[in-house]
């Protein structure tokens, strides 16, 4: 499954990484998250540094762009953005009416009458959306 070629018999990745964007770790959700079709999460237990670190080192598993470390699988865009895909302390994909649920969570500061109105209004949430939601919520570390 390691994919090694001779300009990079490492494995290790040819071109730079990034760090997963904001949208990813679930301590970092806002109001205005960008709702992409599909977001995979990252748990706060997550140490994404480390992780990369493996991977610029050569020492993960590799498949193509697919990096499997830690018990994780990272993708690696072709302009160096790294984001989350399955694994140990991942949650997703998850589909956009999580992320409308996720950002009403956000604005009204945690799960409360407010957030749970405007969830209810949005018909493009579901029922099993919110409860993913509100699981995700649930997930983040307290604010200091």
């Amino acid at each position: 499954m390691v994919d090694e070629d001779e300009s990079n018999p490492s494995g290790a990745p040819s071109r730079p990484m990034r760090p997963p964007v904001d949208r990813h770790y679930i301590n970092r959700i806002h109001r205005r998250i960008k709702p992409d079709k599909k977001t995979t999460f990252i748990t706060p237990d997550v140490d994404v540094g480390q992780d990369l670190a493996t991977i610029r080192e050569g020492r993960a598993e590799r498949d193509g762009e697919y990096y499997r470390v830690h018990g994780r699988i990272w993708f690696h865009e072709e302009g160096g953005r790294v984001f989350p895909v399955s694994g140990e302390g991942l949650i997703g994909p998850v589909e956009r009416g999580v992320i409308h649920a996720l950002r009403a969570y956000a604005r009204y500061n945690g799960i409360n009458d407010l957030a749970e109105y405007e969830i209810s209004m949005n018909n493009g949430i579901s029922s099993a959306d919110r409860e993913e939601a509100r699981r995700i919520w649930e997930l983040r570390e307290p604010r200091q």
